[in-house]
């Protein structure tokens, strides 16, 4: 029994991330989720309480799934980290978070906490590979405030990507961030 409601539990968070990818918050019904999974439309609530409660574990999966690989320190690394950022930008549930990222932001939404969370989680990241990297000089600007800096960087090219691949090369971007980074974070000899 308890492999067959891992199964079902996965299944329903599989469909509600594509729906809600395709079709955003609102628009997605549990119906939609229970036809697109073939679970049973009673079987959702049991699982995530509502629709709210699924979309927050689609929201905790996807922000798993988008850290679960530690990123090697040292600027040395930089050129090899951002060709793992561009890998991770790549995967599907990164389309679901951004698609998720109005709803997020509406100060009554009921992901709004769990988009803080996930941010912090992977600003957080950046600051513990700045501080482990040796020769990073962050003495003129907190380690917090230029992690939030490098994060928004990752996040505007990610968006600029999605919106324009045409446009926009995110392995050429990500690259572009990497000589600046490099350049103004590494102590001189």
């Amino acid at each position: 029994m308890e492999e067959t409601s891992a199964e079902t539990r996965r299944r329903i968070l599989d469909a509600a991330e594509e729906l809600f990818a395709e079709r955003g918050f609102v628009e997605t019904s549990l119906a939609n989720v229970a036809e697109r999974s073939g679970i049973s439309r009673g079987s959702i609530p049991w699982h995530f309480d509502n629709k709210v409660g699924l979309l927050l574990a689609v929201v905790d999966r996807a922000a798993e799934q988008a850290g679960s690989t530690p990123i090697t320190p040292g600027v040395e690394h930089l050129d090899g980290a951002m060709a793992e950022v561009g890998s991770r930008l790549r995967e599907p549930h990164m389309a679901l978070l951004h698609t998720l990222l109005g709803e997020a932001s509406k100060p009554d939404s009921a992901i709004r906490d769990a988009y803080a969370d996930y941010h912090e989680r992977d600003r957080s990241a950046v600051q513990s590979w700045l501080s482990d990297s040796p020769g990073v000089d962050v003495a003129d600007l907190g380690s917090g405030d230029l992690s939030t800096l490098i994060y928004a960087m990752i996040i505007g090219i990610n968006v600029q990507w999605r919106i324009n691949p045409e446009r926009i090369d995110l392995d050429d971007s990500l690259q572009a961030m990497s000589a600046l980074l490099s350049a103004a974070i590494t102590t001189d000899p």
